[in-house]
């Protein structure tokens, strides 16, 4: 939940991203991230599970901007 991290972060991957193939790669992924992901923080996910009924749950992966959740009611 901290701009400063999160603008780095982004910073960061935007940076692997062109390097890996190219600025239009980079822009392509990022389109797709804004298109389909969730724009909530991995702290605000994880304060609504135990609110909406989630007895259960973990962080499986965290790696820069990105997560895998589990939850299980």
């Amino acid at each position: 939940e901290n701009d400063i991290m999160e603008t780095v972060q982004k910073e960061r991957y935007a940076d692997y991203l062109a390097e890996f193939r190219d600025r239009d790669f980079q822009r392509e992924v990022f389109m797709n991230i804004d298109r389909s992901d969730s724009p909530e923080t991995l702290a605000f996910l994880t304060r609504m599970f135990g609110q909406v009924g989630f007895g259960e749950w973990d962080i499986l992966h965290k790696n820069t901007v990105f997560a895998a959740l589990y939850a299980r009611k």
